[in-house]
C-alpha cells in the first residue's frame, strides 16, 4: 500500500494536480493508478503547472509548448469553427487561423484576408466579414486544367499568370531614366533586324494543329541577334525587340525622305 500512495505522489508532483482542489474517492485513486479517466468537472478537479493548466471544464491553456515527433490532427465535421487554431499578433492586430481545411490570416478590422484551402491560396478585400472581387491575389496550385495559376484581380481587370502564358490588359517596361546607366545611342538597328529569320512554329508540349506563334528561334542552326536575346540567352528580350524595331522604322524613314525628295529634285530638272 505504501509504494501505491508513493506512485499516486509521483503522478501528482509530475502533472502539477492543484491539491487544494482534489477530492478523490478510493475508486478515483485505482482509476488514476490505472490510467482510465478521473471527471474533472463532477471533482472540481484543476491541473495546473507553470506553462500547462487544465480546468474543471477540460479547456487547456499554456504558455509554452514543444513537441518532439508525433501527430497534430485537426478534424471537423465539415464545419470550419468545429476545429481551430487561433494566433493573435498583439503588435499588429494580425490574427491567425489554423483550420482543419486550411489556413486563414486578417489583418486588423478584417480588411483583408489570406487563406489557404485544399490547393488555393487567396489574399482579398474583405468587406463585412465577407470576400469582395475589389482587390483579390489568388493562387491555384492546381486548376482545372491541372496547371498552377496566379491570379492578381480587381473587379475590372485581371491579370493571370500561368507556366506557359500571361494574360494582362497591360504590360509596363520600366524606362525611367533614373533607373538606367551607361547611355549608348542605338545605331544600325536596320543592320540587327534584316539577318533575323522569323518563323511561325508550335511550342514541344502543344498539340500539333494548334494556332502556331511566330518569332525567331534562338539555336546554332537558326539567324537571330543577341542584341535582342536576354542575358542568358534563352529567351526574346521583348522591350530590346520592339525598340529595335522602333529604331529601324526610323532609319528606313529616313532612307524614304531621301528618296522623295531625289525624286522630287529629277521632276523638277525635267
Amino acid at each position: 500500500m505504501k509504494k501505491l500512495f508513493q506512485k499516486l505522489i509521483n503522478l501528482v508532483r509530475k502533472f502539477g494536480i492543484n491539491a487544494n482542489k482534489i477530492e478523490l474517492s478510493a475508486n478515483d485513486i485505482l482509476n488514476l493508478l490505472a490510467g482510465n479517466t478521473i471527471n474533472l468537472s463532477s471533482k472540481n478537479l484543476v491541473i495546473s503547472s507553470t506553462d500547462f493548466n487544465v480546468n474543471k471544464d477540460g479547456k487547456v491553456t499554456c504558455s509554452n509548448i514543444n513537441i518532439t515527433g508525433g501527430n497534430i490532427n485537426l478534424q471537423d465535421n465539415g464545419n470550419y469553427d468545429s476545429a481551430k487554431v487561433t494566433s493573435y499578433n498583439s503588435n499588429t492586430g494580425n490574427k491567425s487561423y489554423l483550420y482543419s481545411k486550411g489556413f486563414t490570416t486578417k489583418t486588423p478590422n478584417n480588411n483583408y484576408e489570406g487563406s489557404f484551402t485544399n490547393n488555393f491560396f487567396a489574399i482579398s478585400k474583405s468587406t463585412n466579414g465577407g470576400l469582395s472581387n475589389d482587390l483579390q491575389i489568388a493562387a491555384n496550385i492546381e486548376n482545372q486544367n491541372n496547371e498552377p495559376e496566379l491570379v492578381v484581380s480587381n473587379k475590372n481587370n485581371s491579370t493571370k499568370i500561368l507556366a506557359n502564358n500571361i494574360t494582362t490588359p497591360s504590360l509596363t517596361q520600366t524606362s525611367l531614366e533614373s533607373q538606367k546607366k551607361n547611355f549608348e545611342k542605338l545605331g544600325h538597328a536596320l543592320e540587327i533586324i534584316k539577318d533575323v529569320d522569323i518563323y511561325k512554329y508550335n511550342l514541344k508540349n502543344e498539340e500539333d494543329g494548334t494556332k502556331k506563334h511566330i518569332g525567331f528561334v534562338i539555336g546554332d542552326n537558326y539567324k537571330y541577334s543577341k542584341e535582342l536575346t536576354s542575358n542568358n540567352n534563352d529567351g526574346v528580350d521583348i522591350y530590346s525587340l520592339a525598340s529595335c524595331c522602333l529604331a529601324g522604322i526610323k532609319e528606313q524613314q529616313k532612307i524614304i525622305d531621301t528618296l522623295q525628295q531625289e525624286i522630287k529634285e529629277l521632276k523638277e530638272v525635267k
